[in-house]
């Protein structure tokens, strides 16, 4: 018995030969500037989905502005800014 296990781009309800294009925002909470742009993005469909840099100086900032949005965690180890350090 074989497996039909569908591709993701079936289960996103799409033909299993479409092409899908992904945009994901990065660095959300990095700055002020971010924040604005990442949500609009998303609010304006340009973004699909965006990652939140939870130790950054913006972090709570982009928390309190979320409604609904489809964000996930941003691995972040280290701040690799020079001159804007955080963490």
């Amino acid at each position: 018995m074989a497996s039909t296990k569908k591709s993701l781009v079936e289960r996103l309800g799409h033909s299993p030969h479409a092409r899908l294009v992904i945009l994901s925002c990065d660095d959300l909470g990095a700055f002020h500037a971010a924040n604005i742009g990442v949500y609009d993005a998303l609010n304006k469909g340009v973004a699909t989905c965006a990652s939140l840099m939870v130790p950054a100086p913006w972090a709570r900032h982009a928390i309190n502005s979320y409604n609904g949005e489809d964000i996930g965690v941003h691995l972040t180890l280290n701040a690799e800014h020079a001159i804007y350090r955080w963490g």
